[in-house]
């Protein structure tokens, strides 16, 4: 866990109650970072490999492109421009 610590301390001196520069300070700033229990070379590099996702694909039969937009009363399905909206939204009204 980071830490992130700001504090502002009088200026020390002689200022009179209420003036303006007994509000003045001096500004600290601290940041703490958590020390490493192992040594940065002695931390190896994940092996796992994340297979790409496919991109998914218009739901209109016969239609190969690319889904741009989803459906909104059926989110799983989706299209890839607005004539093929107005097909799959015509399809879900029908059944």
């Amino acid at each position: 866990m980071y830490r992130w610590i700001s504090t502002t301390k009088p200026l020390p001196g002689d200022a009179e109650p209420g003036s303006r520069d007994e509000t003045l300070g001096r500004m600290e700033l601290t940041f703490s970072a958590p020390v490493l229990e192992k040594k940065p070379d002695a931390i190896l590099p994940s092996e796992t490999r994340l297979r790409p996702v496919e991109a998914p694909v218009c739901d209109v039969s016969g239609c190969e492109r690319v889904r741009k937009y989803r459906l909104v009363r059926h989110w799983l399905k989706g299209e890839c421009g607005m004539e093929h909206l107005k097909i799959l939204e015509h399809q879900m009204d029908v059944v």
